[in-house]
């Protein structure tokens, strides 16, 4: 894959998701208004039946302290007078006759109430008996809350989910090119000792290629034993090479691309290319080959590769060179992207329909005591704070990831562990767990952060995944940090997997102690990021076991 496919890939991505949250937001509003409508045209004919009665203001008073959302006025159909309004302040200098006649069984309408001075939706209908007009209305803002919270946390959710997915598309490209590019380094190196190699960017690959080709041709030519000189720099590639001629001949072949197809020297050499790629598009391609390079993807072994083929001039002769990338990698990272999105999508979905739910109810009136409107926004709060820490917790790895450069100083261990346990002493209280700590000094040179949360996450787990009375065994010497639970232990299928992002092994007990999935997925990136060595002991219901060797 090269950087304009990247480009384009990312592209495509952003207008997919820009189109659905698009799509969100349309079916959102849409589904609001029809609600919208409907809620009054049954709050209409509540009003209708309830003028009916004889008493009917007494009994409109107690609908209204019911639906305090509602605005409700009956016109007589003679004079235009009002009969009622359960808003004593209306303005008197309106006139509701014309309104009511134009509006008359025509649906939900929009008009600026110069009692409430706000934006309103209105239905007017009559009484079948007395024939004067009844009008109900609602406040807009109240109709648009919905939509604004699925705009705004919606707007959230594209902004990080695009984020990452850009970060982790340019994490997988240039870590997918850089042994390619090293290989190159290399290669100019051996055929041009004297020449100083500098760092390149990835829009050289291909001009740095062609010079390669140009030493390859000067250094053949130069070699008194041409044979053992091109053979000895094409075995030093790490990628597959193969020279044709005109006739589509193998000429020259190095041994990675042997490996490749799995194939002897003497059966390929001097053989027409079709007898490695039969009858795939580069066969087809080759008739068509002009003085342009040409990409193509191909699978060989079920395998996937990257090719790259370019007329080159040998000595007097024009040949046809084709290099072969393997790209399998690059196929990997891009379905552990499409895994990764799907999760984060789920994760964050799943508080952002509490958030909602609850503010529906409290909206809608369900929910009304006060102590049930507290309890539901301290709901709403937790829910909240829990897609909160899945954002940091997603941002937090992505930076790991692309190995965002940090301020490092001198770290002491011992120090930062009793911090954590500070922290969670309530929690071991809960739990009656026991801790026995074995901790000599140690000071690293690493980011203070970047070590906190690596031990923190490790610790957390000790704790929420132990059993009550449990005991945790913390132990810091010759640069290795112990943690040893009680716990309910890892099965051996789950060891393999608990280091993936979202990937928990207790569902219920990392959602009861607002677990994001991701806090293992920093851990070995930290470990990764400074060299240090990370291994887990466990089996299930007998504890588990994490040992971190640290490279001071």
């Amino acid at each position: 894959m090269n950087k304009k496919k990247l480009i384009l890939q990312d592209i495509i991505f952003f207008l997919i998701t820009f189109l659905v949250f698009i799509l969100s937001i349309t079916l959102v509003t849409n589904y609001s208004k029809k609600d919208n409508e409907n809620n009054l045209e049954n709050y209409s004919s509540i009003v209708i039946n309830l003028y009916e009665n004889e008493d009917y203001s007494e009994v409109l008073e107690g609908f209204n302290e019911k639906y305090e959302e509602i605005r409700v006025t009956i016109l007589s159909n003679k004079d235009g007078s009002v009969i009622y309004d359960n808003d004593p302040n209306y303005n008197k200098e309106e006139d509701r006759l014309n309104e009511f006649n134009t509006h008359l069984d025509k649906g939900v309408y929009e008009k600026y109430s110069l009692t409430l001075n706000e934006d309103m939706y209105y239905l007017v209908r009559k009484d079948d008996d007395s024939s004067n007009y009844i009008r109900v209305g609602i406040r807009k803002a109240s109709v648009l809350t919905l939509t604004y919270n699925i705009a705004i946390y919606g707007t959230i959710i594209f902004i990080v989910i695009n984020l990452a997915y850009f970060l982790f598309s340019y994490y997988f490209f240039k870590r997918s090119i850089s042994s390619l590019k090293e290989e190159i380094v290399n290669l100019e190196t051996i055929v041009n000792p004297n020449h100083t190699i500098k760092d390149f960017d990835v829009s050289e690959l291909k001009d740095t290629l062609n010079k390669t080709y140009s030493l390859i041709n000067l250094k053949i030519k130069e070699a008194s034993n041409e044979k053992e000189k091109y053979e000895y720099i094409l075995d030093n590639i790490s990628e597959g090479f193969i020279i044709l001629n005109l006739a589509y001949n193998v000429e020259i072949i190095n041994n990675y691309a042997l490996k490749i197809f799995n194939k002897s020297y003497s059966e390929v050499i001097n053989n027409n290319i079709v007898y490695l790629f039969n009858a795939s598009n580069l066969v087809k391609s080759l008739y068509k080959l002009n003085d342009k390079e040409l990409t193509l993807d191909e699978k060989i072994n079920n395998r996937n590769y990257e090719l790259v083929i370019k007329k080159i001039k040998f000595d007097k002769e024009d040949l046809i060179s084709i290099i072969i990338i393997d790209i399998n990698n690059i196929t990997k990272a891009s379905i552990m992207k499409k895994e990764f999105f799907a999760n984060a999508s789920h994760e964050l979905k799943s508080p952002l329909t509490s958030i909602i739910g609850y503010q529906e109810l409290i909206k809608e009136g369900i929910i009304k005591g006060e102590d049930e409107i507290k309890n539901a926004t301290t709901k709403t709060l937790n829910e909240a704070l829990r897609m909160k820490n899945i954002v940091l917790d997603m941002l937090e790895l992505s930076k790991l990831e692309v190995k965002e450069k940090k301020d490092l100083s001198d770290v002491n261990l011992k120090e930062i562990i009793n911090q954590i346990l500070e922290l969670n002493e309530i929690q071991l209280s809960i739990k009656h767990l026991k801790v026995h700590l074995d901790l000599t000094d140690l000071t690293l040179k690493a980011n203070k952060e970047d070590i906190y949360k690596l031990l923190s996450n490790i610790i957390s787990n000790a704790i929420n995944y132990n059993n009550e009375n449990g005991r945790i065994d913390l132990s810091l010497k010759d640069n290795t940090f112990i943690c040893k639970d009680t716990g309910i232990g890892i099965s051996k299928d789950d060891i393999e997997r608990i280091f993936e992002r979202f990937y928990r092994v207790d569902k219920s007990r990392s959602k009861e102690s607002n677990g994001t999935g991701l806090g293992l997925a920093i851990v070995k990136h930290i470990c990764i990021n400074y060299g240090y060595k990370i291994e887990v002991k466990s089996s299930l219901d007998n504890g588990s076991t994490f040992i971190i060797k640290f490279k001071n």
